[in-house]
């Protein structure tokens, strides 16, 4: 009886859970795949146009999950006071989350233009930061309307319309994809504009979207009762409450995508192909690495709603298959890696080309060192989501400084000189995400003690 009733509990969870997350995944896939395909792009046109994106990539990626983790925070004000009908609220945060954007958008856009110099400072190859200045001009000019759809998806989003979010992905992708190509080997009557055609694709996708987008918030009927505003008090407080609210979760996407932004610099400083070897590591491990970060999301809601009920057994449900799932996932993605790492690697390099054999053989190591990471990862996503229903940010927070910064990258860059090269800060990272998972646990079981009945 024990055995049904537990078989019954694990499919309804299980249906329950990825109901959830399915949209989230679904929608992170595609937004990630832009990433991807301009990857496969940057390697067709040589190994230093791959190493230079990728320093490139991951400044901006970084930039802007702060800025993405801060403005979310206009979502969790926006649900609660929808909840409460409270349209002055809303209003307020609204204004407020446009004002920060409007604020942040010139210090950023300086920031990227700006950003060769910090990388020769930082010892990166000089041929490679020549290739990387004119991709950071164009993707300069991305910044003004990336920070607009991020308010207004957000706001949006904060309504419970999050359909939304998969509709403006759907658009993106393919716009964006055929811009970075045709900008880059110069089709469809476009100029050749190599590495640089990467920035001023993202540029142009991202002012089409965000025009597109705000014309449909602006003449959308049901949308207009929170322009009115509400005075220049209201929202300096609706501001005050979005930076205390969304700096902490700026700050824990920082920690985690800004250690793998300094695992890229100390790549640069081994070799070019180092850097680029690992840059097409980290194009699958961040493509897949969404399909756990989604189920996290899922966790997250699932214990949150079994908190409230006051229901101990639903949390350990959540949690428990949540861990299940995103751990079997991750095995599957795991097996790839180590049983076809030549068809993952061919789709960006020519397995043939002598020239490439250094960069294939380092490729082929760092994926099957990148399973082991993915594979401890599931589990430490999966125990985030559910501290975060538990509104436990900042162990979590103190966990993600502590094993990357502290344990993996000291390791990794000792690691170096003593022969280990491109594969210490992977063995590092394997490491700290092994005593992230018994931090975690740790601290899930005495949460739900004190936190629950």
């Amino acid at each position: 009886m024990n055995i049904v009733r537990t078989s019954k509990n694990f499919g309804s969870e299980s249906k329950i859970l990825l109901i959830l997350a399915l949209p989230l995944i679904t929608s992170g896939i595609i937004e990630t795949s832009i990433g991807f395909f301009s990857n496969v792009f940057l390697a067709h046109l040589s190994t230093a146009s791959l190493a230079a994106g990728a320093l490139v990539n991951w400044v901006f990626t970084t930039l802007m999950v702060i800025i993405w983790g801060t403005l979310s925070a206009i979502t969790t004000l926006v649900a609660r006071y929808y909840g409460a009908k409270n349209n002055a609220q809303i209003s307020s945060v609204f204004y407020a989350g446009l004002l920060l954007a409007l604020v942040l958008m010139l210090p950023a856009m300086l920031l990227l233009w700006n950003l060769a110099p910090v990388f020769l400072f930082f010892g990166q190859n000089a041929k490679i930061v020549k290739l990387a200045q004119p991709y950071l001009h164009g993707l300069s000019w991305a910044i003004i309307p990336d920070f607009i759809i991020t308010v207004l998806l957000q706001f949006v989003a904060g309504l419970g319309r999050t359909k939304t979010n998969l509709v403006f992905s759907v658009l993106f992708v393919p716009i964006s994809i055929f811009f970075n190509y045709s900008l880059m080997f110069g089709k469809f009557a476009l100029p050749t504009l190599g590495i640089a055609g990467i920035g001023w694709g993202a540029a142009i996708s991202f002012w089409i979207i965000s025009t597109g987008f705000s014309l449909y918030f602006c003449l959308n009927k049901s949308y207009r009762i929170y322009w009115q505003f509400p005075g220049l008090q209201n929202i300096k407080l609706a501001l005050k409450e979005i930076l205390q609210v969304g700096l902490p979760l700026g700050l824990t996407y920082c920690v985690e995508v800004g250690f793998f932004l300094a695992m890229s610099i100390l790549m640069g400083r081994i070799s070019p192909d180092a850097l680029a070897a690992n840059q097409l590591t980290l194009q699958f491990f961040w493509l897949f690495s969404i399909v756990t970060f989604a189920l996290a999301q899922g966790i997250t809601i699932r214990v949150g709603h079994s908190v409230g009920r006051n229901d101990q057994k639903a949390v350990h449900y959540a949690t428990y298959i949540g861990i299940f799932y995103a751990s079997a996932f991750m095995l599957l993605t795991a097996i790839l890696y180590w049983v076809f790492p030549e068809k993952l690697i061919s789709i960006d390099f020519d397995l043939h080309d002598a020239k490439n054999a250094v960069i294939i053989h380092l490729a082929k190591q760092l994926l099957a060192l990148a399973a082991l990471v993915q594979l401890f990862e599931a589990p430490r996503f999966a125990l985030f989501g559910a501290l975060r229903g538990l509104k436990d940010t900042r162990f979590t927070l103190f966990t993600s400084i502590l094993i990357f910064w502290i344990i993996a990258l000291p390791l990794g860059y000792i690691a170096v000189p003593y022969g280990f090269a491109a594969y210490g800060i992977w063995w590092a990272t394997i490491l700290a995400e092994i005593i992230g998972i018994f931090l975690l646990i740790w601290q899930y079981r005495r949460k739900v003690q004190t936190y629950l009945f």
